[in-house]
C-alpha cells in the first residue's frame, strides 16, 4: 500500500513518493499524501522498523 511504499520500501521519503506517483493509480487519497508530505516545510518523521517486526509500543 501507499504508507509502505513510502516508509518501509527501503526508499528515501523523495524516491518513496515517486515510486507511489507511478505505481499507484490516481485517486484522492493518493494524492492527499503526496500533497502533504510533498508541501510539508519541516518534512516528516520516518517511521521505526517495528512495523516490519509486527512490533508496536
Amino acid at each position: 500500500d501507499i504508507y509502505d511504499t513510502i516508509y518501509f520500501s527501503g526508499y528515501n521519503i523523495t524516491d518513496g513518493c515517486a515510486k507511489v506517483e507511478a505505481g499507484f493509480p490516481q485517486s484522492e487519497e493518493r494524492d492527499t499524501i503526496l500533497n502533504f508530505i510533498r508541501s510539508s516545510k519541516r518534512g516528516i518523521i520516518r517511521a521505526n522498523d517495528s512495523h516490519e517486526k509486527g512490533e508496536f509500543e
